[in-house]
């Protein structure tokens, strides 16, 4: 049985193996909630990794003299460079995540707008459980065809 975990863990597949198996929310991925979560937990990281940067920049502030100071404080400064982009890439995926979700609200408003129809918000075919290795009711594999069970 597959599912959004699995899918993260064993390939790149938000459906599940059979229909009958799974509920809709295990097909569809995420909630938009959880997906804000997400971004919000991702910028609350970033924040506290750019709080431990500053303090680093602090050890550089020293009246110490000598070439092993010198050599000190540029590896200090490179590593402090090299977390400010960490800090920017950090809350960038915090931004994508976050876009992401918005997309699956609007995908989810969308479809519950045009009927109800299944469709996949990132991962699969979107097609469904029929068209990602699942049999569909009876076996026939026409899964994707109708509203989600």
């Amino acid at each position: 049985m597959g599912g959004w975990s699995e899918g993260l863990q064993g390939g790149f597949s938000a459906g599940t193996s059979t229909a009958a198996a799974s509920t809709a929310a295990e097909r569809a991925g995420p909630s938009p909630e959880a997906l804000e979560a997400a971004a919000r937990r991702l910028t609350a990281i970033a924040g506290d990794f750019d709080a431990v940067r500053l303090e680093m920049g602090s050890l550089g502030v020293t009246d110490w003299k000598s070439p092993a100071a010198t050599a000190f404080r540029d590896a200090l400064a490179e590593q402090l460079a090299n977390a400010a982009r960490a800090v920017l890439d950090i809350r960038d995926a915090a931004g994508m995540v976050r876009l992401y979700g918005r997309s699956v609200a609007a995908v989810n408003a969308a479809t519950a707008q045009a009927g109800g129809h299944y469709l996949a918000p990132g991962f699969g075919s979107g097609m469904g459980a029929a068209f990602d290795g699942g049999a569909g009711p009876g076996g026939l594999g026409l899964g994707s065809f109708g509203p989600p069970p």
